[in-house]
């Protein structure tokens, strides 16, 4: 009996054993690393979780964050792609004219010759057409040279025999005792001393020209002189100013000569 006893205790004993659970060897880890369920493993950042696994969860959230900005971009592309907008600009261009009154005055074309006899003129006249400013050229008669005169080109009917000047080399100047302030086809005038008067306005003047070349002529005048090849007539004149005619008398050509036959 005494057998059976120590028997019976030895299997609870073995059977209390195997019932209770052994506690797992404590893992010990040297620094940077802390202990895991498996092991140890690297914590640089001294923050209680493995490297690794901050990694893995860093570049997932990265991944997240990078698949959430392609398909940003992709929708906005795709939207502005998609988009058209159309802009419609009108140009407006102002009319010249309402009236013919707006396209200014009639005025009238330097003299012209049909044919050696007949002196005409054009008149254009403005007209107002659609917005625009047109004119109508009318030819008006003005001189019929006749026998023994030619018609010249912007001159007019002229003698056979005799000489005839462009009105393009005569010019009516008003001058002034400043500093040679007219030009006449590269002469310049200048009204200089006064040395008579006949009342109140200048009668004897000195007259001074400036050559295109810059020589300086002066002659007294008190109705007409010649400078050079300049003929001055004297229109009018004040204290402050003198209206002459000039005439570049070197212009002059023959009547002949522009209709040898």
């Amino acid at each position: 009996m005494a057998e059976k006893g120590i028997i019976l205790v030895l299997v609870v004993i073995s059977l209390v054993s195997g019932c209770i659970t052994s506690a797992p060897p404590e893992v010990k880890c040297e620094v940077p690393y802390i202990p895991t369920a498996t092991g140890c493993c690297l914590d640089k950042n001294s923050n209680g979780l493995c490297d690794l696994e901050e990694t893995t969860t860093t570049m997932q959230i990265m991944t997240s964050i990078i698949t959430t900005i392609a398909t940003t971009i992709s929708t906005t592309t795709s939207t502005t792609s998609t988009t058209t907008i159309n802009i419609t600009t009108t140009t407006s261009i102002p009319a010249e004219c309402v009236k013919a009154s707006d396209c200014g005055e009639r005025y009238f074309s330097n003299l012209t010759c049909v044919g050696s006899e007949e002196v005409i003129k054009y008149e254009y006249i403005p007209l107002c057409k659609r917005g625009k400013c047109v004119y109508k050229a009318d030819p008006v008669r003005v001189d019929f040279c006749g026998l023994g005169r030619y018609c010249v080109q912007e001159v007019g009917c002229v003698m056979k025999n005799s000489k005839y000047i462009n009105p393009k080399y005569i010019a009516e100047l008003e001058i002034t005792p400043t500093s040679y302030n007219v030009t006449f086809w590269g002469y310049k005038f200048n009204m200089g001393e006064t040395l008579s008067w006949m009342g109140d306005v200048p009668w004897m003047v000195v007259i001074e020209v400036q050559t295109p070349e810059g020589r300086v002529m002066k002659e007294e005048m008190t109705t007409e002189v010649m400078i050079g090849d300049l003929k001055i007539n004297r229109i009018n004149a004040t204290k402050d100013w003198m209206k002459i005619r000039v005439e570049d008398t070197s212009k002059y050509e023959w009547a002949y000569d522009y209709y040898p036959h």
